[in-house]
């Protein structure tokens, strides 16, 4: 069974999603070493700010890699993992649809932005299942499978 990620892309342009959670430690590890700048109060709360981002980003860095969903061609279902939650199996028949839609809650899968959209996996009765982002590899996915993707911005009536 295949990984996608949910969250970042399904390919080499992943490493471009991480960066930032990579960013502060590195900026900030040879600051440890300078003496003057640990003994100086502002150093201290540079240190200690740097430190608090890390340490608040862990939980989002370990959701990016963590969440995503595989196929099971044996049952036909999809399987959502989610860091924290119960696995759930969708049956592949069940969806719909997908369409592109604004998400703002991080507990349905990838968080809308200025920089990328987000698409909603829809039921075939209208309810969401959850939200991927936009990537080819998960657009190839449910193409093969028959599910049609829309690509503007409101639903169809």
């Amino acid at each position: 069974m295949k990984k996608y990620f949910i969250h970042i892309h399904n390919s080499k342009a992943m490493i471009l999603d991480l960066i930032p959670y990579f960013i502060i430690p590195i900026c900030t590890f040879p600051l440890l070493f300078i003496k003057k700048f640990i003994t100086d109060p502002l150093g201290l709360i540079i240190i200690a700010f740097s430190a608090f981002l890390q340490i608040a980003m862990t939980p989002y860095f370990i959701r990016m890699i963590y969440d995503g969903f595989y196929y099971d061609e044996e049952k036909n279902e999809i399987i959502l993992k989610r860091f924290r939650q119960k696995d759930r199996r969708f049956p592949l028949d069940s969806i719909g649809k997908i369409i592109l839609k604004r998400n703002d809650d991080d507990r349905m899968g990838a968080i809308s932005g200025k920089a990328n959209n987000t698409f909603c996996v829809k039921s075939r009765e209208g309810y969401d299942y959850f939200f991927v982002l936009n990537d080819p590899a998960i657009e190839k996915f449910f193409a093969d499978h028959g599910i049609p993707m829309i690509r503007y911005d409101e639903e169809e009536t």
